[in-house]
């Protein structure tokens, strides 16, 4: 099965004094890996432009942006089609500068010390096998309900779990967090995902992806149960959010921040 989804992200940032400068980083590029094929993409910028561009060490690619003098509203917009192939959730391997192993270390957004247990004891199955981490997915899910504005990008796994509420960047963190303390590779991917009836959305979406040896890596959707499919298209990786943020960087002046997202994800 192939979908071709169309997506159209624009994000703005207006501000109460012009600014006197800011430097951004922008992860909102699209990259070829196995069952995904970009048709085409672009990023404009109004109130600032791209300086160069470069890959970092977790196969991203990134812009590095600066504002125009005395702007007082930078206005971000990437859109694009990309063609999905239904791969069962399996990633494969992506060309990236940082190894395997190093996804096995615990960071302040996943580590969720002894509480990973709760999770993680209760998975049937061998542990790191397919069906273990379904299980695990099922867990999180299970104990973890998701309901927005209960936390924020910077809530950690460990947050999340002792509120018994999230969105899909808590359920993602805490799923490599458990991944991880049993010694499993597990990473954080941002990405869009095509909703059932529903153009419009508010944020992008996040999923988890574990390293089975004999797959590569596979994903796993914790906040809609599934792996991902053709509904989904894929961003950017790294150990957390952190890694993966859209857009992030240094504001010099301009008071107070007001964002505004507006997002379209339809299939073509």
């Amino acid at each position: 099965m192939t979908k071709t989804l169309k997506i159209e992200h624009q994000t703005s940032y207006s501000y109460g004094a012009e600014l006197a400068y800011a430097v951004l980083q922008l992860r909102l590029t699209p990259v070829k890996i196995m069952g995904q094929v970009i048709e085409d993409w672009q990023c404009h910028i109004h109130g600032g432009k791209e300086e160069f561009n470069f890959t970092d060490q977790n196969g991203n690619i990134v812009k590095l942006i600066t504002s125009e003098p005395d702007t007082k509203v930078i206005e971000i917009k990437a859109s694009g089609t990309v063609k999905v192939n239904d791969t069962n959730g399996v990633a494969g391997e992506i060309a990236c500068s940082t190894p395997t192993w190093l996804f096995k270390n615990q960071t302040p957004l996943t580590d969720l010390g002894n509480l990973s247990g709760d999770f993680t004891n209760n998975c049937a199955g061998d542990i790191g096998s397919i069906g273990w981490l379904h299980s695990l997915s099922a867990q999180i899910k299970d104990k973890v309900h998701y309901k927005i504005a209960e936390t924020e990008t910077n809530s950690s796994a460990l947050q999340a779990v002792q509120k018994g509420l999230g969105v899909c960047q808590d359920h993602t963190h805490i799923f490599i967090g458990c991944c991880r303390s049993v010694g499993i590779p597990s990473r954080y991917v941002s990405g869009y995902l095509l909703l059932d009836d529903v153009e419009h959305q508010t944020a992008m979406h996040a999923w988890a992806e574990a390293f089975v040896p004999s797959l590569g890596w596979v994903g796993f959707d914790v906040s809609n149960g599934v792996s991902p499919d053709t509904k989904y298209v894929r961003i950017a990786q790294g150990r957390d959010y952190k890694d993966v943020a859209p857009v992030k960087g240094s504001i010099f002046g301009g008071l107070e921040e007001l964002m505004s997202v507006n997002l379209i994800v339809q299939q073509q």
